[in-house]
């Protein structure tokens, strides 16, 4: 689950080696590197405007509910959000994206500010996920398995969840979209001809083509399962400048 700051000098990851479990973070430019959070389930990192915070989901809470909370890189002050969601991502303005559910059971795509609070619902689907916000905060590309797909395909919607559009359309699965750093590209994982890669298309959905093949399913496991694990879904690509 791995993401890049804006510039590319940030590295931030979960880590799931035992006796290392939870988020770090590596400084390519100033050499530090270390842990951030210790929770087992801390997941999905993803960094702040400012380079020095980043927003995490997690299921330590009792009731096993994912929920989103903001971390920084000294491993202090972790601050919850108050907001039941997971794959969170973050706007140039510091807003965060995520997908996320309300207490009452209405999921799908939410808007909330950096600080937590003003939640506000932009996609209907309760399948849209993993939204990814592009570079100058204008765009959301999300995967979803809804919206007459029958399997996991990419779309993307203004911020404001306006004008929602399809992009893949194979008979695979496709997901895990992130954006180039220009904004002109979208990167994002598909297992078409039964082989897990990499593929990049133009923003508009034109010219997909194939980067390299993965080994194995994106999540790296093979005839393994863990409790709430959704296996690849629960992953992450990055792009870095």
């Amino acid at each position: 689950q791995p993401d890049f700051n804006q510039d590319g000098t940030l590295f931030a990851y979960r880590s799931w080696d035992r006796g290392t479990r939870g988020i770090f973070f590596r400084d390519f430019v100033g050499g530090r590197s270390g842990i951030v959070t210790k929770f087992v389930e801390d997941a999905l990192p993803s960094w702040a405007p400012d380079g020095y915070s980043f927003v995490f989901a997690s299921r330590k809470e009792g009731d096993r509910v994912p929920r989103l909370y903001v971390g920084n890189q000294q491993g202090t002050d972790t601050v919850g959000l108050g907001f039941q969601g997971e794959y969170p991502d973050t706007f140039p303005d510091g807003r965060i994206v995520s997908k996320g559910c309300t207490p009452s059971g209405d999921c799908g795509i939410f808007i909330m500010s950096g600080r937590g609070g003003a939640e506000r619902k932009i996609s209907d689907d309760p399948s849209d996920t993993a939204p990814s916000v592009s570079p100058d905060g204008s765009k959301i590309a999300f995967m979803s398995s809804g919206r007459g797909a029958k399997n996991w395909e990419i779309f993307v919607m203004g911020a404001d969840g306006s004008n929602p559009t399809r992009l893949t359309d194979n008979g695979n699965n496709d997901g895990l979209p992130t954006w180039s750093p220009d904004g002109k590209s979208i990167a994002y994982v598909s297992d078409q001809g039964g082989v897990w890669a990499v593929w990049v298309m133009n923003a508009d959905g034109s010219n997909q083509r194939k980067l390299f093949n993965m080994k194995g399913s994106p999540d790296g496991k093979i005839l393994y399962d863990e409790p709430n694990s959704k296996g690849w879904l629960e992953e992450r690509i990055s792009w870095a400048p």
